[in-house]
C-alpha cells in the first residue's frame, strides 16, 4: 500500500516522466510492475520499443495533469492512469490491440487480463477489487474502440455503451501516445464520469498543495527514495 501511495503520488505530481527515466535505470520499474519483467527478460531485442512506448505515457499523463491544474479541471482517478502505463504489457502479451476479437475471444481475454493482474499488480501494489476491473475494462474496450472505428467515428451501439465515454477518452489518450493528436482541454474539460472539477482554490492553499506533491524522489525531500533511507 505504501508503495502503491508513491506511485500515485508521483503520477499526479506532474514528474512522473523523470520518475520512469530513473525507476527504469535503477531497476524499480520491473519490482514495481513485475507483469513487465518477462516481457524485458523473453525480448530483449524489443526493449527499447516499449522504453520508447513507456516514455511516452509518462510524458502523456504530465502533460494532461500539468493542463488540468492550470485550469483546474479534473485529473484523471487512479486506474485510468494504471491502465495507460499497461498498454505496451497488453499487447506484448496478448496482441490485444493489433488483433481483432469479439464475444466470446474478448471475453477469455479479459479474463486472462484479470488473472495475470491479480497475481502481480494486485499484489504487488494492494490494488483493490474494484480498481482492477476497471484497468481490465479500459483495456479490453480500448481493442474495441480501436478495431470498431471507421472515418473518423464509430458505431451508434457502441456509443451507447455505458462504458463508451470514459473507454473514448482513454482512446484520445493512447492516439497521442501513439504519435497522433495530443488530447486537448476540451475533452479533458468534458469530464469523466464521477469525477468533479477542481475547485477554485487560494494561492496559500495551491503552494501547500505543491509541496505536498513534490515527487518521492525528490532530493529535498527527507527519506530518499519511495520514503525509505538508505
Amino acid at each position: 500500500s505504501r508503495l502503491r501511495d508513491e506511485i500515485l503520488k508521483d503520477m499526479y505530481s506532474g514528474d512522473i516522466s523523470p520518475w520512469f527515466d530513473l525507476a527504469m535505470a535503477s531497476g524499480i520499474f520491473l519490482s514495481l510492475f513485475s507483469l513487465y519483467r518477462p516481457i524485458f527478460l523473453e525480448n530483449p531485442e524489443n526493449n527499447a520499443d516499449t522504453v520508447k512506448q513507456l516514455s511516452r505515457i509518462f510524458d502523456t499523463i504530465d502533460r494532461t495533469n500539468k493542463i488540468a491544474l492550470e485550469h483546474q479541471i479534473h485529473r484523471q482517478p487512479d486506474f485510468f492512469f494504471f491502465a495507460l502505463i499497461l498498454i505496451p504489457w497488453a499487447e506484448s502479451r496478448y496482441n490485444l490491440l493489433s488483433t481483432y476479437r469479439k464475444g466470446p475471444q474478448l471475453f477469455q481475454i479479459s479474463k486472462q487480463l484479470r488473472a495475470d493482474l491479480d497475481q502481480t499488480m494486485g499484489i504487488d501494489l494492494n490494488l483493490r477489487r474494484s480498481l482492477r476491473q476497471e484497468i481490465v475494462s479500459l483495456l479490453i474496450n480500448l481493442s474495441s474502440l480501436i478495431h470498431n472505428r471507421k472515418n473518423d467515428s464509430w458505431p451508434k451501439w457502441l456509443q451507447n455503451k455505458s462504458y463508451f465515454k470514459k473507454s473514448s477518452l482513454f482512446y484520445d489518450f493512447y492516439i497521442e501516445i501513439a504519435g497522433g493528436k495530443p488530447v486537448t482541454e476540451d475533452k479533458l474539460e468534458s469530464g469523466f464520469p464521477g469525477q468533479q472539477k477542481t475547485a477554485p482554490v487560494s494561492i496559500k492553499r495551491m503552494t501547500k498543495a505543491k509541496d505536498r506533491t513534490k515527487p518521492a524522489f525528490s532530493s529535498s525531500i527527507r527519506g530518499g527514495i519511495f520514503g525509505f533511507k538508505k
